[in-house]
Order: C-alpha cells, then structure tokens, then sequence
C-alpha cells in the first residue's frame, strides 16, 4: 500500500497546472529516473522481447521459474522467477498476487499514464545503454502483461487470483488509461515519408475538425485529443519514422560494455513508438491480444449497456455507434450474448422473430 500511494504522490506532484503548455521538463527528468530505478527490468525482459538484436517472445515452459508448483497440467503460477531483481514484476507476481490486492502495481500504472499525459513518450529513454531507445518496454509491460493477467487471457500461466471483483475492476481500469494515454498523444501525420511540426499539428486539427462536425464528440474532444501546442518536433520526427523501416548500426560497441544487444555487430530495427504499436494491435486484420482483451472485456460485462450503467451516464446508443463505427455497423457476433440466441435459436428454444428482435435490442 506504501508503495503504492508513493507512485501515486509522485504522479500528483508531476501534474500539469493551468496555464501550462508543452511537454513538462519534470515528467522528462522523472522518465529517466525510473528508467534508472529499473522498476521495469528492462535489461532481465530483454531476452524474452523483441529488444534485443535477434527477435524473441514471452518465455517459454523451459524459462518459467522451476522452484513454482506444478500442478493443475503442470502450469505455474507465475511467468517470471522469484527474485526481487524483476521489480514491479516481482510484486506483482509474487507479492500482491498472494492476496489479490495490487496496490502497488496500480498505484505504478497510474504513474505512467501520469508521465504520458505529462510529457509523452520520450523515443531517447535509456539511449546511454540501450541500442533500442524508448518507452516501450513500459507500454508493453501494460499489454503483453499486465492486461493478459488481469483479463484471464494469459496463456500457460495460472488465472491471476483477485480477493475482490472491485480489485480485477481497479487493476484493469489502470492498465486501460495507460492505453488510453498512448493513443490521445498519438498522431497519424498527413505525410508519412517526413511530416513537419506543422503538418503533425495540422493532422491532429483536421482529425479533430472531424471527430466535431462527422462523429459529434465536440464534448469529448479535449479527452481523446492533445493540444497542439503539447506537439514537438521530436513528435514529428518519431510519428514519421514508424512509417518507414529504419535500422540502427551500432558502431564501436564495446562487447563488455553494458549494451543489452546480443549481437554487436547486427543491425537492428528501430523500434516504433508506443502509439504505433498500440495501433497496430487493435486494427490488425489478425485480431492483435489488444484487441481480443478489450471485446472480452466488453462481451463478458454486459456489453454497452452494462458500460453505460458503470459509468452513470446516459448515451444514445445510434451515436456512440456512429462515433465508434462511422458506416460500418457493429457486429456482435463474437459477444456471449449473441452466441446464446444463436444457440437457443439452434436448439428450437427461440422462434426467428424473438431472435431477431433480441438481436436487435443488442444494438440499441
């Protein structure tokens, strides 16, 4: 809990004030004090990710801590080992989650969607050891990790325990605001070879211009977009640079040096920003993990309506379709829901005209 309400005051003390504008200079100097602090081990994740040279995946059975029970088919309880070397992972994993409570994680979640909101996603973090700058490792701790604990859709690893439904609740919410975060300060540039300051700016007006008058979020535009005036030239440079493949030579590394490439002499890929990537995931024709969480976490909660009620508010469902789907119409064909009247209908235990006016209340 100390722990906790620590990342939480940090968090408060980094916030914007009225009047402010542009990146936050403390949000930047704070990223390169947790980079520092290793609260996300990069250096111990690196072979089980794409960051270094060669590419690489979550851990395989062989990597999975051997001193971890192995009963129910012989999966663990855990992905990592037990050792304090693996920071928040370790809390996380074998820490808070002998109780069910995750104080401590949530409180660290609600730092980084701070230091998002803040001052972004700095693309140099960690450049003075890493070949592979940046803040992805920290956004794939919320996606590749975090989320697929949280939401029950880790593979071969034990369902994350919860004392309370309000605990998976509160732990969820916190990873999503940091994918909430990533995606507001991210913008597509008109010109995807090379973008300036201010074709990046101009982009985020004419998307904001559209979300206005097309889509009728003129009330939540300040929330789902940044100012134009928290967008840089390293903004440009980076938002351009993930529609082109570019690779890194690193030249004259000292193979004792602390780089975490495996390969010195290999070039690698230049990592794309955190924004692309969480993109990238959620309109793959692939169904990415990122996407597959958030339709479960929507069909096995009641779906829009159950939504509304959470949050106390009362939405025209023909708007919020058109907002979240323009022409396209929603399909819940992959909702528990539907599969029900699908298969009472299957089963002669509902006519076509029942099915089809409950289908039809789905949508509305």
């Amino acid at each position: 809990d100390i722990r906790g309400l620590t990342f939480m005051a940090i968090a408060n003390l980094l916030q914007s004030k009225p009047g402010d504008t542009g990146k936050s200079p403390m949000g930047k100097k704070a990223w390169e004090l947790m980079e520092c602090c290793q609260f996300v081990p990069v250096k111990y994740l690196s072979r089980y990710s794409s960051f270094a040279a060669g590419a690489g995946s979550a851990p395989s059975m062989s990597m999975y801590n051997r001193n971890q029970p192995r009963d129910d088919g012989d999966v663990p309880n855990s992905y990592f080992p037990k050792t304090a070397d693996y920071g928040m992972i370790y809390i996380f994993e074998h820490v808070e989650g002998v109780v069910g409570t995750y104080p401590a994680t949530e409180g660290f979640l609600y730092l980084l969607t701070t230091l998002i909101k803040v001052a972004g996603c700095p693309s140099d973090l960690g450049s003075h050891w890493r070949l592979r700058p940046g803040c992805s490792p920290y956004i794939e701790y919320v996606t590749d990790f975090i989320l697929p604990r949280a939401s029950g859709t880790a593979r071969h690893v034990k369902p994350l325990p919860f004392l309370t439904v309000a605990d998976e609740g509160r732990l969820t919410s916190r990873a999503l605001e940091v994918v909430e975060a990533v995606l507001v300060r991210y913008v597509v540039p008109l010109a995807l070879d090379r973008a300036t300051l201010s074709e990046l700016r101009e982009s985020n007006c004419l998307t904001m211009k559209a979300a206005n008058e097309e889509l009728g979020l003129s009330s939540n535009t300040s929330a789902i977009f940044c100012p134009n005036d928290s967008l840089d030239e390293d903004d440009a440079d980076d938002f351009s640079q993930d529609f082109n493949n570019i690779c890194l030579y690193p030249q004259n590394v000292d193979p004792g040096s602390q780089m975490l490439e495996v390969s010195y002499g290999e070039p690698v890929s230049l990592p794309k920003t955190p924004g692309f990537f969480i993109l990238s995931s959620l309109l793959s024709t692939s169904k990415g993990q990122l996407l597959q969480i958030i339709q479960k976490l929507i069909s096995e909660n009641g779906g829009s309506r159950d939504i509304q009620s959470f949050y106390g508010k009362s939405v025209m469902s023909k708007l919020l379709a058109i907002a979240l789907f323009r022409e396209t119409p929603p399909s819940f064909s992959n909702s528990r829901e539907y599969n029900e009247l699908v298969g009472r209908q299957q089963r002669n235990q509902l006519d076509d005209a029942s099915c089809k006016a409950a289908m039809t209340y789905l949508l509305h």
